[in-house]
């Protein structure tokens, strides 16, 4: 190879990370205005059944015993079928991977929830939801950015836990 296909492969290789570190970036300010987006909605539907509840049972709804797992659980479901349609729409890679974050960081805060008192566990199961997301994408060859995505918000999601940041 003489000097100019040189210089050519270079500044090609160039490109294309420079390329994929700005479609990194994206995926990450996107996400991260997604999330606050979707935990604002989750405190809404928190909220709003907090309320049935307590115009169905005529007093305030105790935060013991089943009700949290019952507001948890349908706030969990609203953000899925949410996330879900989002998916199915016809969007760049770089934001339906960001899309991909609001999901997985709402199954680890929940998991982190229900299994507060148990952390190895917490740890344990996060890290298995991780995982087993980042090998369905490798074996179904998804464009790195869904693993970028899956990594970026399991890191976060375990300093946040690490350094005693609350939602």
């Amino acid at each position: 190879m003489d000097d100019k296909e040189t210089n050519a492969n270079k500044e090609s290789e160039n490109k294309k990370f420079t390329k994929d570190l700005l479609m990194a970036i994206l995926v990450t300010a996107v996400g991260f205005v997604l999330l606050n987006l979707t935990f604002m909605f989750y405190a809404g539907v928190h909220n709003l059944v907090s309320k049935l509840i307590r115009s169905m049972m005529h007093e305030e709804p105790q935060m013991e015993g089943y009700t949290p797992y019952v507001i948890h659980g349908v706030c969990t479901l609203a953000v899925f079928l949410v996330s879900w349609l989002a998916s199915r729409l016809k969007l760049h890679v770089a934001l339906r991977a960001a899309i991909l974050m609001v999901p997985l960081a709402t199954s680890l805060v929940v998991i982190g929830i229900f299994f507060y008192e148990i952390p190895a566990l917490a740890y344990a199961l996060g890290a298995a939801v991780c995982l087993s997301l980042l090998g369905l994408l490798y074996w179904k060859k998804k464009h790195w950015l869904y693993m970028y995505s899956v990594v970026f918000v399991g890191i976060a999601i375990l300093l946040m836990n690490l350094f005693g940041v609350e939602i």
